[in-house]
Protein backbone atom coordinates (compact mmCIF):
# COMPACT_ATOMS: atom_id res chain seq x y z
CA UNK A 1 0.00 0.00 0.00
CA UNK A 2 3.06 2.29 0.21
CA UNK A 3 4.47 1.59 -3.27
CA UNK A 4 2.97 4.79 -4.69
CA UNK A 5 5.22 6.87 -2.41
CA UNK A 6 8.19 4.57 -1.76
CA UNK A 7 8.39 2.73 -5.08
CA UNK A 8 8.18 -1.00 -5.76
CA UNK A 9 11.23 -1.68 -3.59
CA UNK A 10 9.71 0.26 -0.65
CA UNK A 11 12.86 2.28 0.03
CA UNK A 12 12.33 4.64 2.96
CA UNK A 13 15.89 6.01 2.80
CA UNK A 14 18.94 5.21 0.69
CA UNK A 15 22.53 6.38 0.71
CA UNK A 16 25.97 5.17 -0.31
CA UNK A 17 28.16 3.15 2.03
CA UNK A 18 30.86 5.79 1.73
CA UNK A 19 28.56 8.56 3.02
CA UNK A 20 30.49 9.43 6.19
CA UNK A 21 27.86 11.86 7.45
CA UNK A 22 25.13 9.19 7.55
CA UNK A 23 26.85 5.80 7.76
CA UNK A 24 28.61 4.76 10.97
CA UNK A 25 30.21 1.40 11.72
CA UNK A 26 30.66 0.42 15.38
CA UNK A 27 31.45 -2.78 17.23
CA UNK A 28 28.58 -2.44 19.69
CA UNK A 29 25.16 -0.80 19.81
CA UNK A 30 25.05 2.98 20.44
CA UNK A 31 25.94 3.78 24.04
CA UNK A 32 26.95 0.18 24.83
CA UNK A 33 30.37 -1.31 25.50
CA UNK A 34 29.37 -4.99 25.31
CA UNK A 35 27.05 -7.23 23.31
CA UNK A 36 23.37 -7.52 24.41
CA UNK A 37 22.49 -9.92 27.23
CA UNK A 38 19.78 -12.29 26.03
CA UNK A 39 19.44 -14.76 28.91
CA UNK A 40 20.55 -15.79 32.34
CA UNK A 41 23.56 -17.79 31.20
CA UNK A 42 24.94 -15.03 29.01
CA UNK A 43 25.00 -12.33 31.69
CA UNK A 44 28.80 -12.20 31.59
CA UNK A 45 29.04 -13.52 35.14
CA UNK A 46 31.67 -16.28 35.24
CA UNK A 47 30.61 -19.67 36.56
CA UNK A 48 32.75 -20.66 39.54
CA UNK A 49 34.52 -23.98 39.81
CA UNK A 50 31.80 -25.14 42.21
CA UNK A 51 28.95 -24.54 39.75
CA UNK A 52 29.30 -26.27 36.35
CA UNK A 53 26.49 -25.86 33.84
CA UNK A 54 23.02 -27.12 34.81
CA UNK A 55 21.61 -30.44 33.60
CA UNK A 56 18.30 -30.60 31.70
CA UNK A 57 15.44 -32.85 32.85
CA UNK A 58 13.03 -33.84 30.07
CA UNK A 59 9.55 -35.32 30.46
CA UNK A 60 9.52 -38.69 28.67
CA UNK A 61 5.93 -38.42 27.43
CA UNK A 62 5.74 -34.83 26.20
CA UNK A 63 9.43 -34.42 25.35
CA UNK A 64 9.46 -31.01 27.06
CA UNK A 65 12.03 -29.65 29.48
CA UNK A 66 10.35 -29.61 32.91
CA UNK A 67 13.22 -28.73 35.25
CA UNK A 68 16.91 -27.96 35.52
CA UNK A 69 19.43 -29.47 37.92
CA UNK A 70 22.25 -27.39 39.34
CA UNK A 71 25.05 -28.91 41.41
CA UNK A 72 27.55 -27.45 43.86
CA UNK A 73 30.75 -29.50 44.26
CA UNK A 74 32.67 -28.83 47.46
CA UNK A 75 36.37 -29.23 48.10
CA UNK A 76 37.61 -31.77 50.67
CA UNK A 77 37.97 -29.09 53.35
CA UNK A 78 34.61 -27.52 52.56
CA UNK A 79 32.96 -30.96 52.59
CA UNK A 80 34.21 -31.60 56.11
CA UNK A 81 33.32 -28.16 57.46
CA UNK A 82 29.94 -27.80 55.76
CA UNK A 83 28.51 -31.27 55.14
CA UNK A 84 30.15 -33.64 57.61
CA UNK A 85 29.48 -31.21 60.46
CA UNK A 86 25.88 -30.81 59.19
CA UNK A 87 26.00 -27.06 58.72
CA UNK A 88 22.47 -25.60 58.17
CA UNK A 89 21.71 -24.94 54.51
CA UNK A 90 19.21 -22.62 52.82
CA UNK A 91 18.33 -21.87 49.21
CA UNK A 92 17.52 -18.31 48.14
CA UNK A 93 16.41 -17.07 44.72
CA UNK A 94 18.15 -13.79 43.92
CA UNK A 95 16.86 -13.41 40.35
CA UNK A 96 14.76 -15.37 37.83
CA UNK A 97 18.01 -16.90 36.52
CA UNK A 98 20.05 -17.35 39.72
CA UNK A 99 19.75 -19.38 42.93
CA UNK A 100 22.01 -19.04 45.96
CA UNK A 101 22.95 -22.08 48.07
CA UNK A 102 23.80 -20.63 51.50
CA UNK A 103 25.61 -22.50 54.27
CA UNK A 104 25.16 -20.85 57.69
CA UNK A 105 28.79 -21.13 58.66
CA UNK A 106 30.98 -18.42 60.15
CA UNK A 107 31.32 -16.55 57.87
CA UNK A 108 28.40 -17.73 55.67
CA UNK A 109 29.47 -19.63 52.55
CA UNK A 110 27.43 -18.80 49.45
CA UNK A 111 27.44 -20.64 46.10
CA UNK A 112 25.51 -19.18 43.17
CA UNK A 113 23.89 -21.40 40.53
CA UNK A 114 23.15 -19.75 37.17
CA UNK A 115 20.43 -21.05 34.85
CA UNK A 116 19.87 -20.19 31.16
CA UNK A 117 16.09 -19.77 31.61
CA UNK A 118 13.87 -18.58 34.51
CA UNK A 119 13.34 -21.16 37.26
CA UNK A 120 11.03 -21.37 40.29
CA UNK A 121 12.83 -22.07 43.55
CA UNK A 122 9.60 -22.38 45.56
CA UNK A 123 9.05 -25.91 44.20
CA UNK A 124 12.72 -26.94 44.13
CA UNK A 125 14.04 -30.12 45.74
CA UNK A 126 17.41 -30.33 47.49
CA UNK A 127 19.66 -33.38 47.53
CA UNK A 128 22.84 -33.66 49.61
CA UNK A 129 25.51 -36.31 48.95
CA UNK A 130 27.78 -36.00 51.99
CA UNK A 131 30.22 -38.64 50.79
CA UNK A 132 30.96 -37.05 47.41
CA UNK A 133 30.52 -33.48 48.69
CA UNK A 134 27.77 -32.49 46.28
CA UNK A 135 24.62 -30.41 46.80
CA UNK A 136 22.00 -30.85 44.07
CA UNK A 137 19.14 -28.42 43.41
CA UNK A 138 16.33 -29.49 41.04
CA UNK A 139 14.28 -26.42 40.07
CA UNK A 140 11.16 -26.47 37.86
CA UNK A 141 10.99 -24.02 34.96
CA UNK A 142 9.07 -20.89 35.94
CA UNK A 143 5.53 -20.78 34.56
CA UNK A 144 4.73 -17.19 33.53
CA UNK A 145 1.01 -17.77 34.18
CA UNK A 146 1.44 -18.74 37.84
CA UNK A 147 4.80 -17.34 38.99
CA UNK A 148 5.26 -13.65 39.83
CA UNK A 149 9.06 -13.62 40.05
CA UNK A 150 9.37 -12.36 36.46
CA UNK A 151 7.24 -9.27 37.12
CA UNK A 152 10.22 -7.13 38.09
CA UNK A 153 12.42 -8.30 35.21
CA UNK A 154 10.98 -6.23 32.36
CA UNK A 155 14.36 -5.77 30.66
CA UNK A 156 17.70 -7.63 30.77
CA UNK A 157 19.86 -5.40 32.98
CA UNK A 158 23.62 -5.17 33.35
CA UNK A 159 25.29 -3.80 36.48
CA UNK A 160 28.75 -2.35 35.86
CA UNK A 161 31.74 -3.25 38.04
CA UNK A 162 32.07 0.44 38.83
CA UNK A 163 29.16 1.05 41.21
CA UNK A 164 29.13 4.75 40.37
CA UNK A 165 27.39 3.87 37.09
CA UNK A 166 23.64 3.11 37.15
CA UNK A 167 22.28 -0.25 35.89
CA UNK A 168 21.80 -0.32 32.12
CA UNK A 169 18.64 -1.77 30.51
CA UNK A 170 20.09 -3.54 27.49
CA UNK A 171 16.89 -3.77 25.47
CA UNK A 172 16.34 -0.03 25.28
CA UNK A 173 18.18 1.22 22.19
CA UNK A 174 18.76 4.97 22.08
CA UNK A 175 17.91 6.49 18.71
CA UNK A 176 17.71 9.99 17.28
CA UNK A 177 13.99 10.64 16.79
CA UNK A 178 14.56 12.85 13.76
CA UNK A 179 16.06 9.85 11.95
CA UNK A 180 12.79 7.90 12.18
CA UNK A 181 9.96 8.43 9.67
CA UNK A 182 6.68 9.92 10.93
CA UNK A 183 3.49 7.88 10.46
CA UNK A 184 0.68 9.66 8.62
CA UNK A 185 -2.28 9.69 11.05
CA UNK A 186 -4.79 11.14 8.58
CA UNK A 187 -8.20 9.52 8.97
CA UNK A 188 -8.87 9.63 5.23
CA UNK A 189 -5.98 7.24 4.48
CA UNK A 190 -7.66 3.85 4.25
CA UNK A 191 -6.66 0.49 2.86
CA UNK A 192 -8.50 -1.73 0.38
CA UNK A 193 -10.54 -3.29 3.21
CA UNK A 194 -11.90 0.07 4.30
CA UNK A 195 -9.89 0.25 7.51
CA UNK A 196 -7.40 2.99 8.25
CA UNK A 197 -3.87 2.25 7.05
CA UNK A 198 -2.54 2.51 10.60
CA UNK A 199 -4.94 -0.12 11.99
CA UNK A 200 -1.90 -2.37 12.46
CA UNK A 201 -1.08 -0.26 15.54
CA UNK A 202 -3.95 -2.02 17.34
CA UNK A 203 -2.25 -5.38 16.95
CA UNK A 204 1.23 -4.01 17.65
CA UNK A 205 0.20 -2.36 20.94
CA UNK A 206 -1.77 -5.39 22.13
CA UNK A 207 1.25 -7.65 21.61
CA UNK A 208 3.01 -6.00 24.57
CA UNK A 209 0.78 -7.97 26.97
CA UNK A 210 1.90 -11.48 27.93
CA UNK A 211 -0.59 -14.34 28.41
CA UNK A 212 -0.66 -13.74 32.15
CA UNK A 213 -1.06 -9.99 31.75
CA UNK A 214 -4.00 -10.47 29.37
CA UNK A 215 -5.68 -12.63 32.01
CA UNK A 216 -5.07 -10.01 34.73
CA UNK A 217 -6.31 -7.24 32.44
CA UNK A 218 -9.50 -9.14 31.63
CA UNK A 219 -10.21 -9.76 35.32
CA UNK A 220 -9.51 -6.12 36.26
CA UNK A 221 -11.95 -4.89 33.62
CA UNK A 222 -14.78 -6.54 35.58
CA UNK A 223 -14.02 -4.65 38.79
CA UNK A 224 -15.77 -1.43 39.84
CA UNK A 225 -12.72 0.76 39.21
CA UNK A 226 -11.68 -1.14 36.09
CA UNK A 227 -8.03 -0.69 37.04
CA UNK A 228 -5.40 -3.38 37.49
CA UNK A 229 -3.56 -3.79 40.79
CA UNK A 230 -0.51 -4.91 38.84
CA UNK A 231 1.82 -1.95 38.28
CA UNK A 232 3.25 -3.61 35.18
CA UNK A 233 -0.16 -4.19 33.57
CA UNK A 234 -1.28 -0.68 34.53
CA UNK A 235 1.86 0.77 32.93
CA UNK A 236 1.28 -1.13 29.69
CA UNK A 237 -2.40 -0.15 29.71
CA UNK A 238 -1.29 3.47 29.92
CA UNK A 239 0.97 3.01 26.88
CA UNK A 240 -1.90 1.41 24.99
CA UNK A 241 -4.19 4.34 25.83
CA UNK A 242 -1.59 6.90 24.74
CA UNK A 243 -1.05 5.25 21.36
CA UNK A 244 -4.74 4.62 20.69
CA UNK A 245 -5.81 8.20 21.49
CA UNK A 246 -2.80 9.86 19.85
CA UNK A 247 -3.50 7.91 16.64
CA UNK A 248 -7.28 8.27 16.88
CA UNK A 249 -7.82 4.54 16.47
CA UNK A 250 -9.96 4.29 19.61
CA UNK A 251 -12.02 6.93 21.39
CA UNK A 252 -11.24 9.84 19.07
CA UNK A 253 -7.95 11.63 18.56
CA UNK A 254 -6.25 13.56 21.37
CA UNK A 255 -2.87 15.21 21.76
CA UNK A 256 -2.80 16.32 25.42
CA UNK A 257 -2.76 13.90 28.35
CA UNK A 258 -2.55 14.34 32.12
CA UNK A 259 -0.97 12.11 34.75
CA UNK A 260 -2.99 12.40 37.95
CA UNK A 261 -2.54 11.12 41.49
CA UNK A 262 -5.36 9.15 43.20
CA UNK A 263 -6.69 12.40 44.70
CA UNK A 264 -7.27 13.76 41.16
CA UNK A 265 -4.37 16.23 41.29
CA UNK A 266 -2.56 16.70 37.98
CA UNK A 267 1.22 16.33 38.24
CA UNK A 268 2.34 15.94 34.61
CA UNK A 269 1.08 17.17 31.26
CA UNK A 270 2.09 15.17 28.18
CA UNK A 271 1.84 16.69 24.71
CA UNK A 272 1.91 14.04 21.99
CA UNK A 273 3.55 15.26 18.78
CA UNK A 274 4.14 12.40 16.37
CA UNK A 275 4.09 8.62 16.13
CA UNK A 276 7.23 7.44 14.41
CA UNK A 277 8.07 4.10 12.81
CA UNK A 278 11.01 2.28 14.41
CA UNK A 279 11.82 -0.19 11.63
CA UNK A 280 14.90 -1.91 13.13
CA UNK A 281 12.98 -2.70 16.34
CA UNK A 282 9.77 -3.61 14.52
CA UNK A 283 7.89 -1.12 16.67
CA UNK A 284 6.55 2.43 16.91
CA UNK A 285 7.57 5.39 19.06
CA UNK A 286 5.31 8.11 20.46
CA UNK A 287 7.24 11.37 20.43
CA UNK A 288 5.93 13.69 23.13
CA UNK A 289 6.88 16.63 25.33
CA UNK A 290 6.51 16.32 29.11
CA UNK A 291 5.61 19.28 31.33
CA UNK A 292 5.88 18.67 35.12
CA UNK A 293 3.23 20.67 36.92
CA UNK A 294 3.79 22.57 40.18
CA UNK A 295 2.41 25.85 41.50
CA UNK A 296 5.17 28.02 40.05
CA UNK A 297 5.26 26.37 36.63
CA UNK A 298 1.50 26.30 36.37
CA UNK A 299 1.34 30.08 36.82
CA UNK A 300 4.08 30.53 34.20
CA UNK A 301 2.27 28.18 31.86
Amino acid sequence: MHHSRLGMELKVFETKLGDRSRVFISQHLPGQTEYPVLGGKSTGLPLSRETPGPAVNVDGESGRIVSLTGRVYLSILEKKNLLTDKCPLHVWQISPFSVDVVFESQPPRIFTLHFPIPVDKSSATIGIARTSGCVEIVTPIANPLTVDLLYHAMFPTLVADDKSYPPVALKIIHVHLDSLPMIDLSEDRKGTNGEREIAWLNTLCSFQFSSKERKIRKTSAKTKEGLSQSVRVYFKDTLLTLFMLASGLQGGQAGVFTFDSPDKVTHVLLFARFIRLDGPAGSAILEASVFPVDTTRWEEF
